[in-house]
């Protein structure tokens, strides 16, 4: 059976890429079919210990839980129910309640850090003569598409960490469907006539979903990440539409920062029980560890943003 965007009952077949990242740059990345229940956190009810694996079809090595609320700490790696489970590792998932009116969110800022996000977006706007966009038809999205992959080729995202803005016909076409059912958010910000920073969301049930983001670190002096950001949260708030912004899964400060809310999440990956999968669930804890080792170091000696900052202006 060919184990590649398949549906199988509630569940879909994909092609799951597990990325191997060193101080914060993808320096490998493995595949497996797997089966992927994607069910929205906040939907996820039980135990993370008491998951029911469903039956494996033929040719796929496994099955991803995304994002399942954790109650308490899970090991890394065990043998459970005939599967090898991998926990990479629990995160943070953060979101931010748009029930509300963009002065009261800007609200949950301390009044110091307040100032200092609305001093961002005007100095960006006075030094950058900085324009925002927001694009949500579908002859709009098709534009919005072109512009951010521009932006998209030059981000550590998609040069380091193979997260850039896909550039396949069928993502698009995605896209374009997404958009004729209201269902996509795109975000520009532009210095003079080229943009340089990237936001796109797609919405469903009233959750927009944080997809992929990117600016050109050119002006990485001028925070056009921060900029565009604030922007756009206030661009949804002003939809009075939503109940919920998802940033997914994954570290980010940024994320901290604009998050009004945050639950505890892991990835749990139940895969068949052979050398194969034992050999990359210890390879990729191994990496992981190391790279978290050398982060805690620089963080010891206050040159972790330091480091970083140079990484992505070498991108």
């Amino acid at each position: 059976m060919e184990a590649r965007n398949r549906e199988v009952g509630t569940w879909r077949i994909e092609e799951v890429r597990i990325p191997f990242q060193l101080g914060g740059r993808s320096v490998f990345r493995a595949t497996r079919p797997l089966l992927v229940n994607g069910t929205h956190f906040t939907k996820i009810t039980g135990d993370a210990e008491q998951i029911d694996v469903p039956e494996l079809p033929s040719g796929v090595e496994g099955a991803l839980f995304k994002s399942h609320p954790l109650d308490g700490a899970l090991p890394r790696v065990s043998v459970t129910k005939g599967f090898l489970r991998y926990v990479p590792g629990p995160l943070m998932r953060c979101t931010v309640d748009l029930r509300r009116d963009f002065e009261t969110y800007l609200g949950k800022f301390a009044h110091k850090r307040r100032n200092a996000l609305r001093r961002s977006v005007r100095r960006f706007q006075e030094h950058c003569r900085g324009a925002f966009r927001a694009y949500r038809e579908p002859e709009d999205i098709a534009e919005f598409y072109r512009l951010a992959r521009m932006v998209s080729v030059k981000t550590h995202q998609e040069k380091h960490l193979g997260m850039g803005l896909p550039d396949t016909v069928q993502f698009r076409d995605e896209m374009l469907a997404r958009a004729a059912e209201d269902k996509a958010r795109g975000y520009l910000l532009f210095s003079g006539p080229e943009p340089r920073a990237y936001l796109y969301f797609t919405v469903d049930d009233g959750i927009v979903m944080y997809r992929f983001t990117g600016y050109d670190p050119a002006l990485a002096d001028w925070s056009p990440g921060t900029v565009l950001h604030l922007l756009a949260l206030e661009s949804l708030f002003s939809d009075g539409t939503h109940r919920m912004l998802d940033f997914a899964l994954g570290d980010g400060p940024h994320k901290t920062l604009l998050a009004t809310d945050q639950v505890r999440c892991a990835d749990i990956f139940f895969l068949r029980r052979n050398a194969s999968n034992l050999s990359l669930v210890l390879t990729h804890a191994g990496v992981s560890a190391f790279s978290r080792a050398a982060g805690h170091v620089l963080d010891q000696l206050g040159a972790k943003e330091t480091v970083h900052s140079l990484m992505r202006r070498g991108s």
